[in-house]
Parts: structure tokens; sequence; C-alpha cells
């Protein structure tokens, strides 16, 4: 049935077409046989209607029309639905799935950004690990030799050497391109218009801003290096490409603020609906 009334899909296997002239077809041969069975009745009842008597012979009618036309009916519908369908196909759970698929890619790629910060130490703000370790090395080496072997700018200038302006680069680069892939999907699950719920929504929103607070450290952390490096005539290629990790910060931010609405949207929903 599915052959011969034009149903298929696109290579995407997303949309399903059919074709009525199927159904139209079964519809006119029920037609053909309903037809005077159906006239009988009218003309039965149809005096009755302005009050005069009606008389319906056994063979004239019976409830096998009835049902008949009943089912005329139902088939005349179902063609009206399906050429609905064909004129204007559906796609069937192409947003849902690329609403999964864009919540799947912002958890991953937050988490991949706010490890890669905590572990490359791209922070100034020291950890509680950190902060008790600087505090007992000022204590035993004195005050500015402890701070600069446990300062981050320090001791990340120090590790690159002659090649820390091209580290700074690539650095920054990988940072913004997990910066950029988060509020790409971040953006995508919070214009979604598949239904979420507010757990689901509290989890986004929970990675997205784990992710904003990574790149918030970060840009401290590498404005400071930028400002330690002495090469003179990159300090224009070094501000626009902090400039541009600061874009990618505005654009999580702003998905940030959006999923929040949306994770309130659903708690409000669900405190109206209890």
């Amino acid at each position: 049935i599915g052959a011969a009334s034009g149903a298929g899909t696109t290579p995407g296997g997303d949309v399903c077409v059919l074709n009525p002239y199927f159904f139209v077809q079964i519809s006119r041969l029920t037609f053909k046989s309903v037809y005077r069975e159906t006239m009988s009745f009218y003309h039965c009842v149809e005096p009755a209607s302005r009050g005069g008597v009606g008389l319906c012979m056994k063979d004239d009618f019976d409830m096998r029309t009835v049902i008949r036309t009943l089912g005329l009916v139902v088939g005349l519908c179902t063609c009206t639905a399906v050429a609905g369908c064909a004129s204007q196909p559906i796609a069937l759970g192409t947003e849902s799935q690329a609403g999964l698929e864009a919540e799947a890619r912002l958890r991953s790629q937050a988490s991949r950004l706010s490890t890669l910060v905590d572990e490359e130490g791209w922070t100034l703000s020291a950890g509680p690990a950190d902060a008790a370790r600087q505090f007992f090395s000022r204590l035993i080496n004195g005050g500015d030799e402890a701070e600069d072997a446990t300062d981050p700018v320090h001791v990340y200038l120090e590790a690159q050497g002659a090649n820390a302006a091209l580290a700074f680069h690539e650095d920054l680069a990988r940072l913004t391109t997990l910066a950029q892939g988060v509020a790409d999907a971040a953006t995508t699950v919070g214009s979604s218009s598949a239904g979420l719920g507010q757990a689901t929504l509290t989890q986004d929103l929970a990675a997205a801003e784990n992710a904003l607070g990574a790149v918030r450290r970060a840009e401290e952390f590498f404005i400071a290096v930028s400002e330690q490096l002495d090469d003179v005539s990159d300090a224009e290629a070094r501000s626009e490409a902090l400039e541009t990790f600061a874009d990618e910060k505005s654009r999580l931010a702003n998905a940030a603020d959006t999923l929040a609405e949306r994770r309130w949207a659903a708690q409000s929903n669900l405190g109206l609906s209890s």
C-alpha cells in the first residue's frame, strides 16, 4: 500500500510524502457502490423533513447503507488530510533530533573547555590547593621570589620561553574554537522549538555557565600574558585575537541568558500545572 500510495522518504529519511491519488481511487469505487442506496435513503427521509410521511422499503434501505455512507465520509476526510500532507511535507522528528544533538554538543564541549582551562592553569585566581602552596612558599622562600615562582603568567612565560608569542596565539585560538562551539550549541538549544523539561534545561544551563566562567577566567589570564610579552610588532595581532575571544564570550553569555529564561518559563509552567 505504501508503494502504491506514493509513500516515501527523502535521502535523510525524515520526510514522508503521501500521494492522495491512491485514496481517491478507493473512494471513487466506494462511491459508485453506495450512491444508489444513499439516494434511496434521501428520497425516503426527505418528505418526512417537510412534515410529510416518509416510506422506506426494506429492500431500498438498510443499515448497510449507513455503514457504507459513513465509510465514504471517512475515506473522503482521509484523502483531504493526506492531500494536505502531500502539498506541505512534514519533517518528522527533525527538530527534536537537532535539539538532542545540540544538547550533547553543549555538555561535551563545555566540559572540554572547563577542563582545558583548569588543567593548563589559564587563570589568575588560584584554587584552594594552589593558594595554600603559595602561602607556604612565601613563608619559606620570601615574598618576591615566591610570588614569581607561583604567578600563573610568570609560569606560563617561563615554560614557553622564546616561543611565548606563538604559544599565546595557538592556545588562545584553541580556546576560542571551543568557546565558539559551546556558544553555537547553547544558542541552538535555547532557540529550539522542541519541548525541553526543567531538569534538562537546568543541566544545559549549568554546562553553559560553567563554560562561561572558565572563559572569563581565561580571558583575564591571556590579557595579562599579552601585557607581559615584549614583541611590540605582534601587539595588534594579539589585540585582535583577544577581541575575537571576547566576542565569543559575549555570544555564550547571551545564550546562557536565553537558557535561563527558558528554564524559568518551564518552572513557571510546571508550577501552574501543579
